[in-house]
């Protein structure tokens, strides 16, 4: 049966590295964007088993493995179930770092979960507070009665940048810890 082959000493490096392009060569966001999502991708789409070979390397830190496997979903997009499903990882000089990529692969797939259901709430929260604005007549307040199409805009940009804003500071929270 065919399968697609990744081996992190051949096709990246003998010595992986930190967590991003910026702190360091060989980090796991480059390893994720140059060969591990353009063959997992391609695993994906045409439904085609793949090997993750971790032998031979000098070894890994944690957040290379979370950078590189964790944002498969969390940057890409790309389906926890399938990963799962098509996925052999190869560890036989620590059988631990098996575990530990399928853990780092179930928290990107929860966290986005808790982003959509987040989204969710966001939406009708805002949707809830200007059937409330429309309705009751507060005082200092005037909130038209009509809808245009720049009013929506208006509301889905900022939203969205409230989203965005929310979603940078909590990325940079979890970098500092």
């Amino acid at each position: 049966m065919e399968k697609i082959e990744i081996n992190v000493l051949k096709h990246f490096s003998p010595t992986p590295g930190p967590r991003y392009i910026h702190e360091g060569k060989f980090s796991g966001e480059l390893f994720r964007q140059t060969v591990l999502y353009p063959k997992v991708s391609e695993a994906i789409e045409n439904n085609i088993p793949f090997e993750v070979n971790l032998d031979q390397t000098a070894g890994y830190g944690t957040s290379f493995l979370e950078e590189s496997f964790g944002g498969l979903i969390r940057i890409h997009n790309l389906s926890y179930d399938k990963i799962m499903s098509l996925m052999t990882l190869i560890s036989n000089e620590e059988d631990y770092l098996i575990d530990d990529v399928n853990e780092y692969l179930k928290d990107a797939d929860e966290e986005s979960k808790n982003k959509l259901i987040q989204l969710g709430i966001y939406v009708i929260l805002i949707a809830f507070g200007y059937a409330i604005a429309r309705f009751v007549n507060l005082p200092y307040f005037e909130v038209s009665k009509t809808i245009d199409i720049s009013n929506v805009i208006t509301l889905i940009v900022t939203a969205w940048l409230a989203i965005l804003i929310t979603t940078v500071f909590e990325k940079q929270n979890n970098d500092y810890q």
